[in-house]
């Protein structure tokens, strides 16, 4: 009966343990994911999606930070083929192409 509740106790303690890492990881890549997400660029992005690595579970910033990186790569590929196919046209003068992205974004 004793040695069960110290396996207990120890087993407890080693999660604690394990927990307060894996906060300590999320905490120090926290401010990195952010101004990785607030800039919206692939190279940032991938750069803190790189640092964190390390965490194993699924972290919130993280996929988040994940998502926008595909966005903005989907977005970039948009405005690549918009350029080719409306290269010297009277609409590109008109509006911006960052428009027109968000316009198709909003139809899918």
């Amino acid at each position: 009966m004793e040695v069960e509740k110290v396996t207990i106790k120890i087993q407890a303690s080693a999660r604690g343990v394990a927990a307060r890492h894996l906060l300590a990881q999320m905490l120090a890549v926290k401010p990195v994911l952010l101004s990785a997400m607030k800039a919206r660029k692939i190279d940032p992005l991938n750069a803190a999606l790189a640092q964190c690595s390390e965490i194993t579970v699924p972290y919130k910033l993280m996929i988040d930070a994940t998502h926008l990186r595909d966005l903005v790569a989907r977005e970039l590929a948009c405005l690549a083929r918009i350029e080719k196919l409306m290269q010297g046209s009277y609409i590109v003068t008109k509006f911006t192409l960052f428009h027109i992205v968000n316009m198709l974004n909003r139809r899918s």
